[in-house]
């Protein structure tokens, strides 16, 4: 027998250790039951709901055969001072059990397995101890019995998610993301069926049933409907292109797509990486078009159309229309516009706007996203003298970034140092475009200055296609696009971003090789969340080491893979294979490239006079309310709206507003219901014609055909 115990083996032989199954049902138990305040709750329920697989007996069953195993109920012994977790543990595969009475014997009741647990009736399950270390113990509020009911329900729905979702996550060897899932669609029609005769509610329980779905279905965070452009692709003469990030540039060809021919205005860096950037998204839809096409065939569906595809990209890209900073632009008549730098990203741009109609003349500011202060490479936002009309950006519009910014520099020179010393390898996952090329640049400095001793002419591989041509365009771009600093580095003859020792790797084979070098070595790859890419190789290759240090320069959203070591994961999934987290991981402090609400308003001080009308956007909803309620405590009129919004600008009037559309969770779901329905009263229909037609052998001739004729006339009226 394997020293080690295990949860689950594959067909293909793959096998998962109790512990990691725990570790990683713990986490997304943890994380769905945050959204009600109960994490350590969830934490503990995941991490205790099967340690009654740490025996001889389940390790038997599991690879040979044999007798069933109760396992569940050792969980629930160990967390029974929280009543909660213990009846979610013992009821996460066979459902919620009765509560019964406190002399239960042999019976499926809570106090009976509990019972069975005390009179040392369980297969010895000791081994937990030597693996699975429990955080403090969580407390619970005291609560009526209403409350802990709906408590009881709302963990073990958590309990079982997690659980499943794991489990399937190792079965399909990684092919199903943990934190992904079916397309909304799916689950309303699964919700659906699940639910086939609720509504309308004929009895008092089902109409409780009906209320607390029908609230459910409403909550969550705020989604809003957007308006269809209110002119056809087609009839569009230009668009003013910010920066080339790809919740800015990313639709554009989709634009084409739809028949857009005119003119996009941007600046020279933003149209260089846009070719390189909308290309990648191109065939990035292409690749998961095919992968959902596949899916859908062997579901007998229709195959999914890209959103775009490689064609789009490049009818897009042969629309581009570079412009410098700070020059006057004649982009249609009664329409110039300049670009001015605002810091965010390699060419990144505030486009300012004068339009004339007749004798009037009306001056609109975009913002786009205004960048962060004392960033490498980029000047800080430049500021903007007057306009009479702004549309500025909110991400950060409710957040303010830590007062006390860290020594990018030192703390990156300490990490290198770490990792080198102790025979391992930095692991930096960094967005290809922008955050890639800042880091290089750091590192740059921490050669010249000598700031990690002992190793000398270190390795740095930068392994990412996408990074790789990126920096080919920071180092080929106008050196007026960067700080005064970095001019003043190009004016001595040094490249700020190049230096000895670095690598680049392009094709795979390149790539592979990096991780069969024994050298130490700092290694920058994408994504920067470690959602995909070539990132999760290194990962693979340097989770596992003790020497190696994984450092995170990027904000990690929630649920991704970056979130959840940043998170102290002990183990996680990579191409199928638990992968134990014995790496350093460490997180570099200061490396925003988004301007914080101080930022915000710092920008927007640069005006010499308030401009007549703010109008707040690009932001979640709550950080657009919040930031344009800051702007109207501070004197200036400002307005959040939503979609499908109208100004006039020459009268200063709203001609159409808006209070935003939000998407009715329960209202789709009734109409859903109905379409359901329907769907099934016209099945219904059907097939009483068919019994009809079966009754009607040994009529006249006459009669049949008659009625044959009228059902073939029926069928060929609703095939066309």
């Amino acid at each position: 027998m394997d020293e080690k115990y295990y949860a689950h083996w594959s067909e293909d032989g793959r096998k998962q250790t109790v512990l990691a199954h725990l570790l990683c049902t713990a986490m997304l138990c943890a994380q769905f039951a945050e959204k009600f305040g109960e994490k350590a709750l969830g934490y503990w329920a995941g991490l205790l709901h099967d340690i009654g697989k740490f025996t001889q007996a389940f390790q038997k069953r599991l690879f040979h055969g044999g007798k069933k195993v109760d396992h569940a109920t050792a969980g629930a012994w160990e967390s029974k001072a929280c009543l909660p977790i213990s009846l979610c543990i013992m009821g996460h595969h066979s459902g919620l059990p009765d509560l019964g009475g406190r002399t239960d014997k042999g019976k499926p009741t809570y106090f009976g397995r509990m019972n069975k647990a005390s009179n040392g009736q369980l297969e010895p399950y000791d081994a937990w101890k030597q693996e699975v270390e429990l955080p403090q113990a969580p407390k619970m509020e005291l609560k009526t019995e209403l409350e802990l009911d709906f408590l009881i329900r709302m963990l073990y729905s958590c309990l079982t998610d997690a659980d499943f979702l794991d489990t399937e996550a190792f079965m399909s060897n990684g092919q199903v993301e943990r934190g992904g899932g079916e397309a909304i669609s799916v689950l309303a029609d699964k919700l659906d069926r699940y639910t086939a005769g609720w509504f309308p509610p004929s009895n008092e329980l089902n109409t409780q049933r009906c209320a607390i779905l029908r609230r459910c279905m409403e909550q969550g965070e705020d989604i809003f409907q957007n308006v269809p452009l209110p002119v056809p692709a087609n009839a569009i003469e230009a668009v003013f292109l910010t920066h080339a990030h790809i919740d800015h540039s990313g639709m554009l060809p989709k634009l084409c797509k739809d028949g857009f021919r005119g003119q996009i205005y941007a600046t020279e860096a933003t149209c260089n990486l846009c070719r390189i950037m909308l290309m990648d998204s191109a065939h990035i839809q292409e690749s998961e078009a095919q992968w959902r096409t596949r899916k859908a065939e062997r579901a007998g569906e229709r195959a999914v159309e890209p959103v775009y595809d490689t064609n789009d990209a490049a009818a897009a890209l042969r629309l581009l229309r570079p412009c410098q900073y700070n020059a006057a632009v004649q982009a249609a008549e009664g329409i110039i516009i300049r670009m001015t730098d605002i810091g965010h990203l390699l060419g990144s741009a505030a486009i300012e706007m004068w339009l004339t109609e007749g004798q009037q003349t009306r001056k609109i500011v975009f913002s786009g996203d205004v960048g962060n202060v004392n960033q490498p490479l980029l000047r800080d936002p430049q500021p903007v003298a007057e306009t009479e009309y702004l549309v500025i950006e909110s991400t950060y519009g409710d957040r303010l970034h830590p007062k006390e910014r860290g020594d990018v520099v030192g703390e990156l020179a300490a990490c290198i140092q770490r990792a080198l010393d102790r025979g391992g390898n930095l692991v930096i996952p960094a967005f290809a475009v922008g955050r890639t090329q800042e880091m290089l640049y750091a590192i740059r400095e921490i050669k010249q200055r000598g700031l990690v001793t002992g190793h000398d002419h270190f390795p740095v591989y930068v392994d990412s296609p996408l990074a790789v041509e990126a920096t080919g365009i920071f180092l080929q771009c106008d050196p007026t696009d960067f700080d005064d600093e970095t001019r003043a580095i190009l004016k001595q003859g040094v490249n700020p971003i190049w230096f000895d020792g670095l690598k680049l790797a392009v094709s795979s084979d390149e790539s592979k090789l990096i991780n069969t070098d024994p050298q130490p070595k700092v290694i920058l790859s994408a994504s920067g969340m470690c959602e995909a890419g070539r990132i999760r190789h290194h990962l693979k290759h340097n989770l596992w080491r003790k020497e190696s240090v994984i450092l995170f320069v990027g904000y990690q959203a929630e649920g991704s893979l970056g979130w959840k070591l940043e998170n102290g994961a002990k183990s996680v999934k990579l191409f199928g294979e638990d992968i134990a987290v014995n790496a350093e991981i460490a997180m570099l402090h200061g490396t925003s490239g988004h301007a914080d609400k101080e930022g915000l308003l710092a920008w927007l001080a640069g005006f010499r006079e308030k401009p007549k009308m703010v109008f707040v956007n690009h932001g979640d909803d709550s950080s657009c309310k919040a930031f344009c309620a800051t702007l109207k405590s501070m004197g200036y009129r400002a307005d959040a709206p939503y979609s499908g919004t109208e100004y006039d600008l020459i009268t200063g009037k709203l001609t159409t507003y808006t209070e935003g559309v939000k998407i009715d969770r329960a209202a789709v779901f009734k109409g859903t219901q109905r379409a359901k329905q329907i769907y099934e009263d016209m099945v219904a229909a059907a097939e009483a014609l068919l019994a009809l037609v079966k009754t009607r052998r040994g009529n006249t001739n006459k009669d049949n055909a008659k009625l044959t004729g009228q059902i073939i006339s029926l069928i060929e009226k609703w095939k066309k």
